[in-house]
């Protein structure tokens, strides 16, 4: 886990992001339609609420999901790895293809890519390579023209230099949670800044039931966890980002590619509202 513009009275542009550093574009956003991005993709409602897109901070990297599963005594019984491919350039559009064909012990599966224009408010997914013909399709989903980007709170939590400790009640049980700050490291090049979470559930009679440990590794100036970890009872599974290389990536891989036929995804109607008494 980035992404002028149209109506009557009503323009927003979107700063040139080149060089400025990484940052969520938060505020009101509105999409222009064009050949490429059709008035028809468009839902009708406006005013959707989404995460800022992170700006002026391009990159290509590979994501490495790798799963240890564990027995009832917490000894390693097995690990898989899966790969995804990432892109992101400096207006915040996004790209991810996940390498299924590197799986093993399947028939040969072509990658899923998707593709995030935040742009223009629009996602499209397909899959490559493929050599029959009816199957260069790519599925188009678009948002609302209008959207409103607020950041999240990661970045800020992330930072805090002060532990902290929080427990809430969830029925019987109480979780609670202790935040610890790991202090800076370099990795790929960058600095990185962490952060370990403790969670633990026990019951009513103090038993302890169930217990999580989470470890991130977050980057200020790409704006992007470059490793993170959870364990539990049953597995540790890790997210590492490398390779990385921060260039503008080519503008042509945010869209699908010439001979793929684009079909909109099917709206889902609106829930019917009852009658007033």
């Amino acid at each position: 886990m980035r992404k002028a513009l149209l109506t009557a009275g009503l323009m927003v542009t979107l700063p040139t992001a080149h060089g400025q550093g990484a940052r969520p574009l938060v505020g009101k956003d509105i999409a222009v339609p064009s050949a490429r991005f059709p008035a028809e993709w468009y839902p009708k409602q406006n005013g959707m609420s989404t995460s800022a897109p992170i700006a002026g901070a391009p990159y290509s990297a590979t994501m490495t999901m790798t799963t240890e599963l564990l027995d009832s005594e917490g000894k390693s019984v097995g690990k898989y790895a899966f790969r995804t491919l990432q892109w992101r350039d400096s207006a915040g559009r996004m790209r991810d293809e996940e390498l299924f064909s590197e799986m093993p012990n399947t028939v040969a599966t072509p990658n899923e890519i998707t593709a995030v224009d935040t742009v223009q408010h629009c996602q499209f997914t397909w899959n490559a390579p493929v050599t029959r013909e009816q199957d260069r399709v790519a599925v188009v989903n678009c948002r609302s023209l209008e959207e409103g980007r607020s950041d999240d709170s990661l970045p800020r939590h992330i930072t805090d230099s002060e532990p902290e400790t929080t427990s809430e009640q969830l029925g019987p049980m109480v979780r609670t949670t202790t935040t610890t700050p790991l202090g800076k490291r370099t990795m790929e090049g960058l600095e990185v800044v962490g952060m370990r979470t403790v969670t633990s559930d026990v019951d009513a009679e103090g038993r302890l039931q169930d217990t999580k440990e989470g470890e991130i590794w977050w980057s200020p100036a790409l704006y992007e966890s470059l490793l993170m970890t959870v364990k539990t009872r049953q597995n540790i599974i890790t997210f590492e980002l490398s390779g990385i290389r921060r260039e503008e990536p080519d503008a042509g891989l945010f869209y699908p590619p010439k001979g793929y036929q684009i079909r909109k995804e099917a709206e889902v109607p609106p829930l019917p509202v009852p009658p007033q008494p």
